[in-house]
């Protein structure tokens, strides 16, 4: 894939985490913050190679498969370095999502298989454990769905400047993706917090709720 036009990452990796640190600490010079948003910026290359490999697979797997990408936005990273005091922006993983929506957990566990099953020499951070299985660890929220983290690794020369970016790949089924976009549209119409568990104890138990109900779906 050309990687002409694409941003590249202007900054070393120290230099990445004395911005967010700051950022967190509110003591944040202007190049603290052109510094994260050229990391933001970096990650969409990585984004785009993810989203055509789910693409790709999609084409093998055959089935009704909803393929999607999401590109974290500014304010966000900011909200998540002050909400989490150990997340270190260089390790940030999420900058750069993509996801796949499944009509059923079958469905979910064989495509995910298939993905996983490639000779690309991406870094999986989580293989061989469950720490990112929400299906069979559920958030205390009630989120449920199963995320997968690079760390990407390209052998051309065009974009090897990318190396060592991570991001993470989310697979749900539709009633979970349903539960997850109710939580957000929630936060966003009524100021609440409940993707984090900060919402009043009475929307947090409908929804813990409500997840336990779809969890077969």
């Amino acid at each position: 894939m050309a990687s002409i036009g694409w941003v590249k990452p202007g900054f070393s990796r120290t230099r990445v985490g004395k911005a967010g640190s700051r950022i967190r600490e509110k003591h944040a010079t202007n190049e603290d913050w052109l510094v994260l948003e050229n990391w933001r910026r970096a990650h969409a290359y990585i984004l785009n190679t993810f989203q055509m490999r789910l693409r790709s697979t999609q084409k093998r797997f055959g089935g009704n498969v909803q393929v999607a990408q999401r590109h974290k936005r500014f304010s966000t990273i900011v909200d998540k370095l002050a909400r989490e005091p150990g997340m270190c922006l260089e390790r940030m993983h999420d900058i750069a999502g993509c996801r796949a929506i499944f009509s059923d957990i079958n469905s979910l566990n064989k495509f995910r298989e298939l993905f996983l099953d490639t000779r690309a020499k991406h870094k999986h951070i989580n293989s061989g454990d469950d720490r990112y299985n929400y299906i069979e660890k559920p958030k205390s929220s009630g989120y449920r769905g199963v995320h997968d983290v690079f760390e990407t690794y390209l052998e051309s020369g065009s974009g090897t400047s990318w190396n060592g970016l991570r991001v993470e790949v989310q697979f749900r089924t539709r009633a979970q993706h349903a539960w997850a976009t109710a939580v957000e549209t929630i936060d966003l119409l009524n100021g609440e917090r409940a993707k984090f568990g900060e919402a009043s104890p009475k929307l947090q138990r409908f929804f813990a709720i409500s997840s336990e109900l779809l969890s077969n779906s």
